[in-house]
């Protein structure tokens, strides 16, 4: 997940207990990439990837209105106004220094370069297969796989509707169409069958891990199960709200809301989710107007603070009820990876 719980320290640490960890470049610059990498690559891994994510000026002015976005700026000064929160930045749009990463990595490769929210132009696919580097794309639908492959992806990354944080859709204005991660999955292959599938989302057990390889994946990858890791970056405000919904309720309660970035994403409803129920489909500009109240929020207690940034978190599978594994107790990686093994204990 971008916005700080992927660490290079957790890259490092999926790296050691055997799988492939990715840093979330998504809202980085290219010197923190630049870092990151370099400290991923001192630890001695050399198996990881980069995640980026793709923002496109039209699709961003095709989503939404001037007068969507002012309305909800002077939703969020009264919300920042209550809770005692720095109020919103001006809307303005940004994709993140998207090129100037492009370049980077292109002369500076990695094994592995994921792409959310679309494709990446043809021009990238060629430039960073040139320098060795695989594609991989996440996607949300069968045609948006299709896509993908015809792009010259050499993984899909099949997201479902139960996967914390941002929901892949290509569009900004596209709404999630709910399906389940083995759903999708198991539509994903039997349309293609010549290409690697990720499962992701309600990955949080040794059931659920072996559901989505039966249902045609190659491999899993997780999120929620590793955000209260010790080698995540995760809040203390993120870990408490999440944590706090888990012991409540036995099975956190999320939804997707528009109110932080302006796309969907899933996390535990707090105050901030409720109050902005309406928020428009106006990313990246909500995340810029939001971006002083979350940081705000993170010098307040862990119980209000919790209540006004994002507690991004996957909603648990079909087969697991339950806590992620290993996210209580806050087991390390290694541990987390173990219990979410389907190769190992088969109960």
């Amino acid at each position: 997940m971008a916005g700080g719980p992927t660490t290079a320290a957790l890259v490092t640490a999926a790296a050691k207990a055997g799988g492939i960890g990715f840093l979330a470049a998504g809202y980085q610059s290219v010197d923190d990439l630049r870092s990151d990498i370099g400290a991923v690559r001192s630890a001695g891994t050399e198996l990881f990837g980069v995640n980026l994510f793709i923002t496109q000026y039209d699709d961003a002015r095709s989503a939404t209105t001037d007068v969507e976005i002012d309305g909800f700026a002077r939703t969020l000064e009264r919300i920042a106004m209550a809770a005692g929160l720095d109020g919103p930045a001006p809307a303005s749009f940004t994709d993140n220094d998207y090129a100037g990463k492009i370049d980077y990595l292109c002369k500076n490769p990695v094994p592995l370069v994921s792409f959310t929210f679309g494709l990446p132009d043809a021009e990238i696919v060629r430039r960073l297969h040139d320098v060795g580097t695989e594609i991989a794309i996440m996607v949300t639908t069968v045609n948006d796989a299709r896509d993908a492959r015809e792009r010259g992806a050499d993984i899909l990354i099949a997201q479902g509707s139960e996967a914390g944080g941002h929901q892949s859709t290509f569009s900004i204005a596209d709404e999630p169409i709910g399906r389940t991660t083995v759903d999708l999955t198991q539509a994903i292959r039997a349309e293609l069958d010549d290409v690697p599938i990720v499962a992701t989302g309600g990955i949080h057990s040794a059931v659920d891990a072996r559901a989505a390889l039966e249902a045609g994946a190659d491999a899993v990858q997780l999120g929620t199960a590793l955000l209260n890791t010790p080698e995540a970056g995760t809040s203390a405000p993120h870990r408490y709200g999440v944590k706090q919904h888990f012991d409540s309720k036995g099975e956190s309660t999320t939804q997707f809301t528009r109110g932080f970035s302006g796309r969907p994403a899933r996390g535990v409803i707090n105050r901030f989710v409720l109050a902005t129920q309406n928020a428009p489909a106006a990313y990246p500009y909500n995340n810029q107007m939001t971006k002083p109240l979350r940081a705000s929020a993170l010098s307040l207690d862990l119980k209000h603070g919790s209540e006004y940034v994002a507690l991004w978190c996957g909603s648990s599978a079909s087969h697991s009820k339950q806590a992620p594994s290993g996210f209580m107790e806050g087991m390390a990686l290694e541990q987390v990876f173990a219990a979410i093994d389907p190769f190992g204990d088969k109960s």
